[in-house]
């Protein structure tokens, strides 16, 4: 229940915002971002994520900034905002530099469907296989690449699909984000 669910995270936000915490409350936001995403609000998951990267900015918290710049950026693809490429990449640094692998991993499906907008449907399902045979691939991770996986294996016949999985699994992770970075420079 959504509706619930929104209750809950405003008391959250109330409740963190009334004792002082600044992550909690950078946190409270995200998830109402999380919620506003999951009804296709993408406005008002943007601006929830905005508000919550403001705050984590401010404390300085680079998981957080991280995690917030990674999330707009997949609401940025549903809004067909012309700064997706430079958020994903901004991501992509951020976890790269900080260690965060599973939000690399995160921001990695972001270049797959930049790769698909790029018409290389075959350097995407590489960037998949890579992320589906990492040891940190968990379920939201997958939650996420499932958004993006049907139209990637229509664009693919089936063996060329598979191939270039199969392909993705031997790729080196930081050898990929550099390629990446090089590959997608910052507009």
């Amino acid at each position: 229940n959504y509706a619930e669910a929104v209750d809950y995270c405003n008391q959250s936000l109330s409740i963190r915002q009334l004792i002082g915490d600044k992550r909690g409350t950078a946190v409270s936001l995200h998830n109402l971002g999380d919620l506003a995403y999951a009804q296709e609000n993408y406005a008002g998951a943007q601006d929830y994520y905005q508000q919550s990267l403001a705050i984590s900015q401010a404390i300085g918290n680079q998981r957080l900034i991280c995690y917030h710049v990674t999330y707009l950026g997949f609401v940025y693809i549903k809004l067909q905002h012309d700064q997706t490429l430079s958020t994903f990449h901004r991501a992509l640094t951020i976890a790269s530099q900080s260690g965060l692998t599973p939000l690399l991993l995160e921001a990695m499906i972001g270049f797959v469907w930049l790769y698909q907008q790029h018409n290389e449907p075959v350097s995407a399902a590489e960037l998949v296989g890579l992320i589906q045979n990492h040891p940190v691939f968990n379920s939201e991770i997958k939650k996420r690449l499932d958004e993006f996986l049907p139209s990637l294996q229509e664009s693919l016949p089936s063996g060329t699909f598979a191939e270039a999985l199969d392909r993705g699994k031997a790729h080196d992770l930081n050898e990929v984000v550099e390629r990446l970075l090089n590959e997608f420079p910052r507009k």
